[in-house]
């Protein structure tokens, strides 16, 4: 049937594009790790987070910020954070630092700035005695002294206040002017949420952790973007170098049913292999958890499948065009190749599962093939008759 067909050189394709998605995704993670592609874009993240546009003194508060200790203990790297502006040839430069700040460290490192201030922790000394003064007045007085007790409540600063009061007044801290604008908006929310002067701090830091992690969402999509264009290049360097043009592998496959026949034999198997290892570890498969098969495997399965991939010198294999047309066909077959591998091996993964589930007509045959290895129990009637019979005898002896 041609509709089989066109699900067969499908699923080929898928699995073609998931072995080589397998590869350039190892390849990434080593192209990350040795350019601290993660770190640079988490300080970049937050450079624009905190000082947005700003410039000159932005960039020395982004050194300090990192040298917070909160946020310097993270690195494995315990040497001096310094941020640079980013450039082209920056991209290339070994940047240590972080690859991951949670919420508390970020908040911790943010405040500790104001907090560390001399004047400030005088001004906060100073409030604190003023509100305990106030509180035992407030004690003394009972029922019979009202008017002073409003009074004295009236007289209570919260830390919160002073806070802010303290970075967005052109504070000894240097806070840029983005995140002391930011630092207001949630104070004035806070304060509209929460009337109780002592629990708006930690409602503050609350919020503040609240907004870190809505926008560290936005610095991950960054992240994925850039290595999304990394496993291109990867891609393209793999289909030049293993040969691998999409419209040759699909020809092949196309033409020729025992290699389209043994492509689907061997994608089926990965993807029942799969299913039996997430059903093991009861959990889904996504980007993080992905790792059936490896990176070394899908080399091996690469050249099992007996696919037109690979060099040759032949002059008549169909590996390696013989003419002009040929030859722009190919190249436009390896870029489409590389653009495949750049949505990764997930995504190949999960589409290559759907058209196998297509092809054997909706039905998921991971599950009845677990169900024909684990039959359902039958009951034990042989068992049954031989307590009866031992029974019997005891009932008469009674």
């Amino acid at each position: 049937m041609i509709g089989s067909e066109i699900v067969g050189v499908a699923i080929g394709l898928s699995f073609t594009f998931l072995l080589l998605s397998i590869i350039a995704s190892g390849l990434g993670e080593i192209v990350s790790r040795v350019f601290t592609l993660r770190a640079q874009t988490l300080r970049q993240g937050i450079r624009a987070l905190v000082v947005g546009g700003e410039h000159g003194t932005a960039t020395t508060f982004i050194n300090d910020l990192f040298k917070r200790p909160a946020i310097r203990s993270l690195s494995r790297h315990q040497m001096e954070l310094k941020y640079e502006e980013f450039g082209f040839f920056n991209f290339f430069r070994r940047q240590p630092g972080p690859s991951a700040i949670p919420a508390k460290r970020f908040v911790q490192a943010l405040l500790s700035r104001a907090l560390a201030d001399e004047d400030f922790q005088k001004k906060l000394a100073k409030n604190r005695k003023e509100r305990k003064k106030a509180e035992a007045a407030d004690a003394g007085q009972g029922d019979g002294g009202e008017g002073n007790a409003g009074q004295s409540d009236k007289s209570k600063k919260s830390e919160m206040d002073l806070l802010v009061k303290h970075v967005t007044k052109n504070s000894p801290c240097e806070m840029p002017e983005e995140m002391a604008s930011q630092i207001k908006q949630i104070a004035t929310t806070v304060k509209l949420e929460v009337t109780e002067k002592d629990e708006q701090y930690l409602a503050f830091r609350n919020k503040l952790e609240n907004w870190y992690d809505d926008s560290i969402e936005r610095i991950t999509g960054w992240y994925k973007r850039k290595l999304q264009v990394v496993l291109f290049i990867l891609g393209l360097g793999l289909a030049i170098g293993l040969n691998v043009s999409a419209f040759t592998v699909g020809s092949a496959l196309w033409s020729d049913d025992t290699v389209r026949a043994a492509v689907v034999v061997e994608a089926e198997a990965i993807r029942d292999a799969a299913a039996d290892e997430e059903e093991g570890e009861d959990s889904a498969m996504d980007e993080e958890a992905f790792g059936s098969p490896t990176d070394v495997e899908a080399i091996v399965l690469l050249e099992r499948l007996q696919l037109p991939i690979g060099w040759t010198t032949r002059e008549d294999d169909r590996r390696v065009p013989s003419d002009l047309e040929g030859w722009i066909g190919h190249v436009v077959g390896w870029l489409f190749t590389a653009a495949a591998v750049s949505l990764g091996a997930p995504y190949w993964f999960d589409l290559m599962g759907k058209l196998i589930d297509l092809r054997n007509g909706g039905k998921d045959t991971s599950g009845d093939r677990q169900k024909e290895e684990d039959p359902e129990p039958q009951p034990d009637t042989e068992h049954k008759v031989t307590i009866e019979v031992k029974q019997a005898p005891a009932g008469d002896g009674n």
